[in-house]
């Protein structure tokens, strides 16, 4: 098999942290007596634009990632 040169687009610190940062907030809850942190109940709203937003961030790098993927499909059938 041909080892081909990774073409990923290069991502800056700044453009990694934007997609990877989901929206939070300091949502707490008693459960049972015991406090609980949640800072992640946004992403259950999803509805709101923040959350399309990091939707759409993730779907687009998932995409990116498979482009740049699909020779190694081809290769794996051929095998």
């Amino acid at each position: 098999m041909k080892k081909g040169k990774s073409k990923r687009p290069a991502f800056t610190k700044a453009a990694l942290k934007r997609a990877l940062n989901p929206p939070h907030d300091d949502t707490q809850a008693i459960l049972h007596g015991k406090l609980v942190k949640d800072p992640f109940r946004p992403l259950e709203n999803l509805d709101a634009p923040e959350t399309k937003a990091w939707v759409a961030r993730h779907n687009q790098r998932f995409e990116d990632y498979m482009r740049d993927v699909k020779h190694v499909e081809a290769e794996v059938i051929e095998f």
